[in-house]
């Protein structure tokens, strides 16, 4: 898991062909990624247009997307930096969760029915005619 300082840096995370060579902050509370693909030998390099909370933590949640936590909704994102979605809100800190086949993530957020007390929210990742 890589967390974002207050400064530049580098990080290098190993997984499967695709590998998280950099991760630099640009300008302020943006970054700049830099994936790299060895089995196609290919660097991606982008930026995410969004403001980043300060020590956010992005980390892949499968061997092709990567999964950020910013401004209380959960971020995921592909390895080349395409196919952007906020999900769904959930607690800082709160574990995030999926199913066996990565089709339902799982988090906790407070309850919409009852102030005070928190519930389990899933949303579905896959359409219904893609299951």
């Amino acid at each position: 898991m890589l967390h974002r300082g207050a400064n530049d840096w580098r990080a290098l995370l190993q997984l499967s062909r695709l590998r998280l060579v950099g991760l630099l902050l640009g300008s302020p509370g943006r970054l700049l990624f830099e994936v790299y693909d060895a089995e196609y030998n290919r660097l991606f390099k982008y930026d995410i247009a969004k403001v980043f909370d300060p020590g956010m933590k992005v980390d892949w949640m499968d061997g092709h997307r990567l999964i950020a936590r910013n401004q209380n909704k959960v971020f995921i994102f592909d390895y080349d930096g395409i196919n952007q979605q906020d999900l769904v809100t959930s607690i800082v800190g709160a574990p995030l969760l999926f199913d066996r086949d990565y089709t339902v993530l799982y988090g906790l957020d407070a309850s919409t029915n009852t102030p005070g007390k928190f519930g389990l929210i899933g949303s579905e990742l896959r359409l219904e005619g893609d299951k």
